[in-house]
């Protein structure tokens, strides 16, 4: 697990929870969630990773998939339910500091349907959200 990942899918009505990543002029987006820390669970991580990220109070429900990626990363992918707050990055989030002009992370919720028009990391994620929302390409 040296360099596995856990992520959120995060529902609210007919969004998506994403993070718009923009770094050295490329937009892409991602579901938050990070790199899990030695000593950590897969669980612990995806819930501390959604507040730093976005400052949502969140349930985990389930996991729903694990993909690796092209680098051989991990990606453990769990579906959790939105429980109150606006996506923004917590006061003390680690990506606050990492934020420049070539470095820009901004929470948000996307139109699900709008998945399969985006770029996404890892690309491996985008036709998973392709299939569990059913959505035609």
């Amino acid at each position: 697990m040296k360099n596995d990942r856990a992520r959120a899918l995060i529902i609210k009505e007919n969004s998506i929870l994403l993070i718009q990543r923009e770094r050295a002029g490329d937009i892409y987006y991602v579901l938050p969630g990070g790199h899990i820390e030695d000593g950590e669970s897969p669980e612990t991580t995806v819930m501390r990773e959604v507040k730093e990220e976005t400052s949502l109070d969140i349930k985990l429900i389930k996991k729903l998939n694990t993909l690796l990626d092209k680098d051989g990363t991990n990606h453990h992918i769990y579906f959790c339910e939105y429980i109150s707050g606006e996506p923004r990055l917590a006061a003390d989030s680690p990506e606050l500091t990492k934020e420049s002009g070539i470095d820009v992370y901004t929470p948000m919720w996307k139109e699900i349907d709008e998945l399969k028009d985006i770029p996404m990391w890892p690309a491996e994620v985008k036709p998973l959200l392709i299939k569990y929302f059913k959505l035609q390409t």
